[in-house]
């Protein structure tokens, strides 16, 4: 029966219509060295994630975040496993709004800034995540690294 239904959606809609999504690629910040050594020297959580890149229908371009900025907890709570947020967003309701800790990092690896946003989870209409469009990096190793262009 769930085959179907997918597949009924797949065709009526082009995407499997009813999935929520924050509309963000991420990696753990443990596993990039220059992020590790932030969460570490900074004591965040140990599941901090690192925003790679942001879809063009998240809720977070209607926010000041950008590619390389640090997601320290959800709702309050810290994000001691990189479960927890990809948890939340899973059971939660197309429209649900859920509470963001960012840590804007530096080039440099230092914390510029912390600060809460309140963002609305979205339908995952299977759009490609693209780069931010108000001119940030393309990728995350352009931010952390430099744009050769």
């Amino acid at each position: 029966n769930t085959i179907i239904q997918i597949y009924e959606s797949i065709l009526a809609n082009g995407y499997v219509a009813g999935r929520p999504m924050l509309g963000i690629n991420y990696i753990p910040a443990s596993s990039d060295e220059f992020y590790n050594t932030i969460v570490q020297e900074n004591d965040l959580p140990s599941g901090t994630i690192v925003i790679a890149s942001i879809s063009e229908s998240s809720d977070l371009n209607n926010h000041d975040v950008i590619v390389g900025d640090l997601i320290i907890a959800v709702n309050g709570e810290d994000l001691n496993s990189t479960d927890i947020l990809p948890e939340i967003v899973a059971e939660s309701s197309i429209g649900t709004e859920i509470e963001l800790t960012i840590c804007r990092v530096t080039s440099s690896g230092e914390i510029s800034d912390t600060f809460d946003i309140t963002v609305v989870i979205v339908e995952d209409i299977g759009d490609n995540v693209a780069p931010d469009p108000q001119g940030q990096s393309d990728s995350l190793e352009d931010y952390i690294y430099g744009d050769d262009e």
